[in-house]
């Protein structure tokens, strides 16, 4: 359940999914191998607390989710005993597609919300894996001997660069969906992991419902 620690702290400052009202479904399927048999577990956080939601077990690698929320949340996936990362849907917007490609990556999408989760997911995954590659140039010319006083500070400074260019779009995304739900959600999915001064930057554009919610 590691995977799912830093989600769960945001989620557990938003109000949990009830299983009543708007219905919502969510078709699944696992292209990576080795997944049927295995447990999705959907978590929802009530009254500050963590709790399984639903368990839903692969078969012919796919599974499907489907029930009921008083109002659009979102709830994170996590499929057990796997290295798949966890992921996050939106519900209560329309039918949602999840799709574990061969590579374990996750998508999502078939709503607006899941769409635009799904693009800056995309975004963060690419800031990642730059990261890795310049991590992985650097450790290459450390191993043969290559690497001078001016290389190590180009990397550093791509480093950097990356990490400021995640944060940016970040706090972008925040800012432009801060108006609906989704915007809500991730505004303090992305606001606990920010630096000071990025809070600061954060908290011009916070609605006065969020501030009067979490006592801002």
């Amino acid at each position: 359940m590691k995977k799912t620690v830093l989600f769960l702290l945001t989620l557990a400052l938003l109000s949990a999914c009830s299983d009543k009202g708007v219905g919502y479904s969510v078709e699944g399927k696992i292209d990576a191998p080795g997944m049927n048999g295995k447990q999705v577990v959907f978590i929802e956080i009530s009254d500050g607390n963590m709790l399984a939601s639903d368990t839903i077990m692969i078969v012919d690698n796919a599974f499907t989710y489907d029930g009921k929320v008083n109002k659009i949340c979102v709830r994170t996936g996590n499929i057990l005993d796997s290295d798949i990362p966890a992921f996050e849907i939106v519900l209560g917007e329309g039918p949602v597609k999840v799709k574990v490609r061969k590579d374990k990556k996750v998508e999502i999408g078939g709503t607006p919300y899941n769409d635009a989760l799904q693009k800056i997911y995309e975004k963060s995954t690419e800031y990642g894996d730059n990261m890795r590659a310049n991590k992985a140039a650097m450790d290459k010319d450390i191993a043969e001997g290559k690497l001078t006083k001016e290389k190590e500070e180009e990397y550093a400074s791509t480093f950097r660069k990356l990490i400021d260019e995640n944060t940016t779009t970040q706090i972008a995304f925040a800012r432009e969906n801060i108006e609906n739900p989704l915007g809500e959600y991730y505004f303090f999915r992305t606001y606990f992991f920010q630096s000071f001064e990025n809070k600061q930057e954060m908290m011009l554009f916070a609605t006065p419902a969020i501030k009067e919610k979490f006592n801002m």
